[in-house]
């Protein structure tokens, strides 16, 4: 999965998050995302995680 495959629907915008880490972040997206897409929250949180660890997006 890449992230371009990854549709960011407006509720999947979360504003204010309580997460304290950027762990706790991806969680929380890949968690909205999933229940948007149908995909599974593990498959998106590993897509996401793999970016990160690209290079940081400064979350």
């Amino acid at each position: 999965m890449t992230m371009a495959a990854l549709p960011l629907p407006a509720k999947a915008i979360l504003l204010d998050s309580p997460a304290a880490s950027m762990t706790e972040v991806l969680q929380a997206l890949a968690e909205r995302l999933s229940e948007s897409t149908g995909i599974v929250q593990q498959k998106i949180y590993d897509a996401l995680m793999a970016r990160e660890m690209q290079g940081s997006t400064a979350l």
